[in-house]
């Protein structure tokens, strides 16, 4: 499963090329009536949208133009068994869910 990440010191945003093109490829039903910066909050707040084949394939296409202020963003694999992000000053990597300490 391909996801998107940031990869650098910042946080997780879109460009407001990249919004546009996500919200135009995504249809009416994904982002109608949201600002482009809520889009960009939206996904960067829901790890498991880091997964939708559309925001991946915006990434892909725009390459660096697709990062917002602050953002180096990248599409990485993720373990198709469950994943999660961890993140440090806003450098996200990808954790698999069967690496994840039981608590004990």
């Amino acid at each position: 499963m391909k996801i998107v990440v940031n990869g650098d010191v910042g946080s997780f945003r879109l460009s407001e090329e990249a919004a546009r093109l996500y919200m135009n490829m995504s249809g009416d039903s994904l982002g109608a009536g949201e600002s482009l910066e809520a889009i960009s909050r939206r996904l960067a707040h829901c790890p498991k949208l880091r997964g939708d084949p559309v925001l991946v394939a915006v990434i892909q296409q725009l390459g660096a133009r697709a990062n917002g202020a602050g953002a180096c963003l990248e599409v990485v694999d993720a373990p198709a068994d469950g994943w999660h992000l961890l993140e440090l000053c806003g450098i996200e990597c990808v954790v698999s869910d069967a690496a994840r300490p039981t608590g004990r």
